[in-house]
C-alpha cells in the first residue's frame, strides 16, 4: 500500500512538472519593457457580489516608432472605493510607468514582466492533483458500483 502511495505521489509530482513545462512552452514569453504614459484614469467596479474597485488607467506607449494606446489597464484594486479613489491621486495624467509588450504583437501589454505567464504555469500545475483526485473519485465510484452489482447477483 505504501509503495503504491509513493508511486502515485511521484506520478502526480511529475505530472505537475510536465503541466507547468507545457504551459511555459505554449504560452508566449517574449515580453519587453517599455515606458508608458498615463493618459487618464477611471475607477470601476471589478467584481460582482462583494464590491471590489479597480483603478483603471488608459496608457500610451511607443514601440519601434509606432504609437499604441491601451484603455483600461488595471493598476490598483481594493474593496474600499475611498481607498481606490485616494490611490487615483497617485496616477495623474502624464505619469510614466513601465509596462511589458508582447514582441510578436505590441498591442498586447501587461503590468508583469512575464505577461502574467506565472499564473498560467501555477494554475496548470495545480490542476494535475485536482484532476488526479477527480479521477480517483470516479474510479472509486465505478468500483463500488461494480461490487454492488456483482454482490446483488
Amino acid at each position: 500500500m505504501l509503495k503504491r502511495l509513493v508511486l502515485i505521489s511521484v506520478a502526480i509530482i511529475l505530472g505537475m512538472f510536465c503541466a507547468a513545462s507545457l504551459a511555459d512552452f505554449f504560452y508566449p514569453d517574449d515580453w519587453r519593457p517599455v515606458a508608458a504614459t498615463v493618459l487618464a484614469t477611471d475607477i470601476r467596479s471589478s467584481r460582482p457580489g462583494t464590491p471590489q474597485w479597480s483603478l483603471m488607467a488608459d496608457v500610451g506607449y511607443d514601440v519601434a516608432g509606432r504609437h499604441y494606446e491601451r484603455k483600461g489597464l488595471e493598476v490598483f484594486r481594493d474593496t474600499d472605493f475611498d481607498v481606490s479613489d485616494a490611490e487615483r491621486r497617485n496616477w495623474p495624467s502624464g505619469r510614466t510607468m513601465t509596462v511589458y509588450y508582447r514582441a510578436s504583437d505590441p498591442r498586447v501589454i501587461s503590468k508583469w514582466a512575464n505577461g502574467g505567464r506565472q499564473a498560467v504555469t501555477v494554475l496548470s500545475a495545480l490542476a494535475v492533483p485536482v484532476m488526479a483526485a477527480l479521477g480517483f473519485f470516479i474510479v472509486s465510484l465505478a468500483r463500488a458500483r461494480a461490487r454492488k452489482q456483482s454482490s446483488a447477483r
